[in-house]
């Protein structure tokens, strides 16, 4: 659900945000986005190790400030991850790839646009503040 500021609410975990789009979306769209390539068997092993963490929560606790900077090929980021690409988001997401790197681009972190894009290169550049960097897929052959 959307609340009255267009935010989503109800969304607490992962698996709460799988059965809003598996409820909300074509099965063959959901299928593309929530499945793996081949085998599936990166899909396995990436959700494994994320299974393996645990957070230890330490309420009341005093903490110095939280610096999450780094730098991910030479480029300085506020946060330590990247907006992966998503190739066809516009099956699902009108102009999805501006919005995502205009979203990325605001939380400091860097967007990575999809040979497979809905949207002109110079688009989702526009709409960032932050990186935007390109995945090439060699389509064809060599």
């Amino acid at each position: 659900m959307l609340d009255g500021r267009n935010r989503v609410t109800g969304i607490f975990t992962i698996e709460d945000l799988r059965r809003r789009a598996r409820s909300r979306l074509p099965r063959v769209l959901f299928d593309y986005i929530d499945g793996g390539a081949d085998g599936e068997v990166t899909l396995r092993e990436n959700c494994a190790v994320f299974d393996r963490v645990r957070f230890l929560p330490r309420n009341a606790a005093a903490m110095g400030t939280c610096d999450l900077r780094t730098t991910v090929l030479g480029t300085p980021v506020e946060l330590p991850f990247l907006l992966a690409p998503i190739g066809s988001s516009r099956m699902f997401f009108r102009r999805g790839e501006c919005v995502a790197a205009a979203q990325a681009g605001a939380a400091g972190t860097a967007y990575i646009l999809s040979t497979l894009s809905g949207c002109r290169l110079e688009e989702v550049k526009a709409a960032s503040s932050g990186p935007v960097w390109y995945q090439l897929y060699l389509i064809g052959g060599r």
